[in-house]
């Protein structure tokens, strides 16, 4: 069960700027501002959950314009300036994109690399921390786009009101945006915790980012989280008591695909790279052990890693002794990814247990979903557990040798032309969906968004 809603009365809305052409458009339940750095067609993760909710919100009958950077690839010819972005974008149809140029920020923009979107780190130990200080108090560590984003948004606002905003923190930057369009224009907004809001602090920063953290949350009108266990620690942290709102997978893109094998041998699949969230030391023990059963001597493990080309898999595993089974590839398209999780043998989860934060990865959700064996490395959290419990191709495993002993067997199994797959898209995981995420978000919208709905927006669109 999710946690109750809740919202607070706004100040008036005010205006600014002047005539632009626009498409008309039915204003539905109203117009939601989502800011969010990644979006598509960037083909990162860090833009799914915008992308997605987007889209559903849309559906559902929203007005939605998605503030973010413009990830088109190869870029635009020409580079527009923050009056160009807002005309372009109202000529679109929802979800529309308010897309800033990368380039207004740094030249070398690449839309294919996302770190060239963060302005580069100063050699000098001393002005990083400055940096940081001034980037936590200010607009986030996007802070040249999230200044432009900004006034493009407010320059949206004069010619489509917003009626709430919804502000993605993959970094504070969108919360900064959010924070002062409410105190400037008075438009309610939503604190989205994508990734926690110490992910990316260390200690000696996260004084200051707790006190940030509470001054904005202060003035937000709701909060989402996509994760219980993360909800219910900031909510003591803060006081507020975020919505359980996940992050969704794609049920009819995974029930269309078709299947894709990797390699010749028996395929264990890891999806992503690792990050400073995942323990991966069972992973490297379980492989140790199976090493030490001679079951790698045979060359019938493969171990696949498809979203990262930094050697992550084989290093892990060369720390085994086994790095000769390690295949690694870069990011592929999202109906490809489903096609080799259907396709694999066994799939890897490593729960997101063991930074300060707690996340559900949308990984694991998609994991299930597809049927294949899946082996968890640790404990799921407490939500997940009735969820693993209605899949039973997947396996937790709390000790190496329990990881070992099922993929001996499992590789056993399919050499007797066997499988312990399961069945697609199994019921349990239809709440997961990104429609039943999208209208438990709408509700809280509805709650928080300025009432009524914009009547000025509904006289233009008539």
């Amino acid at each position: 069960m999710l946690p109750p809603w809740y919202g607070n009365d706004v100040a008036p809305r005010q205006r600014c700027c002047g005539p632009i052409s626009w498409r008309p458009m039915s204003t539905g339940r109203g117009h939601v501002l989502v800011i969010s750095h990644g979006y598509e067609p960037m083909l990162h993760v860090s833009g799914t959950r915008a992308t997605h909710m987007a889209r559903e919100l849309t559906a559902i009958g929203w007005e939605v314009t998605v503030l973010t950077v413009d990830w088109s690839d190869p870029p635009r010819p020409r580079i527009a300036d923050v009056d160009g972005s807002v005309e372009r974008s109202l000529t679109e149809s929802s979800p529309r994109r308010l897309a800033i140029d990368g380039r207004l920020s740094n030249p070398d923009f690449d839309p294919r690399d996302i770190e060239t979107s963060v302005p580069e780190f100063s050699r000098s130990p001393l002005k990083r921390k400055v940096d940081t200080f001034r980037n936590t108090l200010g607009w986030g560590p996007y802070a040249p786009w999230a200044k432009r984003a900004h006034d493009a948004a407010a320059r949206l606002h004069s010619h489509r009101p917003i009626d709430v905003s919804w502000a993605i923190h993959g970094d504070d930057s969108s919360h900064a945006i959010a924070h002062r369009l409410k105190q400037r224009l008075g438009i309610p907004w939503v604190a989205d915790y994508k990734d926690p809001w110490d992910a990316f602090h260390s200690d000696l920063a996260l004084t200051l980012q707790r006190w940030v953290t509470r001054r904005r949350l202060r003035g937000a009108d709701g909060i989402t989280e996509t994760c219980a266990a993360q909800a219910a620690a900031d909510e003591h942290t803060f006081g507020r008591r975020p919505a359980v709102v996940y992050s969704g997978y794609d049920a009819e893109l995974m029930e269309g695909v078709m299947p894709e094998r990797s390699g010749g041998g028996f395929c264990v699949a890891y999806m992503g790279a690792f990050g400073n969230s995942h323990d991966t030391c069972m992973l490297r023990d379980v492989f140790s052990e199976l090493a030490q059963r001679g079951c790698i001597e045979s060359g019938e493990f493969e171990v696949y890693q498809y979203g990262s080309s930094i050697g992550q898999i084989r290093g892990l595993l060369g720390e085994a002794g086994c790095a000769s089974i390690a295949r690694e590839f870069d990011r592929v398209p999202r109906p490809r990814v489903f096609s080799l999780m259907r396709g694999a043998d066994v799939l890897l989860i490593l729960p997101l247990t063991s930074s300060k934060g707690r996340l559900v990865g949308l990984k694991e959700i998609e994991s299930f979903a597809s049927g294949s064996p899946v082996l968890v490395l640790g404990e799921p959290l407490a939500e997940l557990m009735p969820v693993v419990r209605a899949c039973p191709q997947v396996h937790v495993a709390l000790t190496p040798e329990e990881g070992a002993d099922f993929l001996e067997a499992e590789s056993g199994r399919v050499r007797a032309g066997a499988s312990s797959r399961g069945e697609v898209n199994i019921p349990a995981l239809e709440p997961f969906t990104w429609s039943v995420q999208a209208s438990r978000l709408s509700e809280l919208l509805v709650r928080c968004r300025r009432r009524p709905p914009s009547r000025t927006s509904e006289s233009r669109a008539a």
